[in-house]
């Protein structure tokens, strides 16, 4: 390596960590495990960490006697489109919405 791209290089690397995260969407090619495609990309659920209020959740209500479970939020199902942070590097991602 010349010194002109050892320059760019450090330059470079210097510019990618000031951006400390990227924001962007994929689409859910599988519930579970949770994969999302990202362009072409397909991000496994071992670097993707999701927002708890986009999961299954239920809920046990008591009104008197009376008592149901409720689905509060039904989760991730394939299809759904996913507003994602990306870490610096690409090391993670963060699941934090639905579109």
């Amino acid at each position: 390596m010349n010194f002109a791209e050892a320059v760019k290089k450090c330059s470079m690397e210097a510019y990618g960590a000031s951006i400390p995260c990227d924001v962007v969407t994929g689409e859910v090619e599988e519930a579970e495990p949770l994969v999302v495609m990202v362009g072409e990309m397909r991000i496994p659920s071992e670097i993707l960490h999701v927002a708890e209020h986009l999961l299954y959740k239920e809920q046990e209500i008591r009104l008197g006697t009376y008592e149901r479970t409720v689905v509060i939020h039904d989760g991730i199902k394939e299809g759904d489109q996913l507003i994602l942070l990306r870490k610096s590097g690409g090391e993670g991602y963060f699941a934090i919405g639905k579109i």
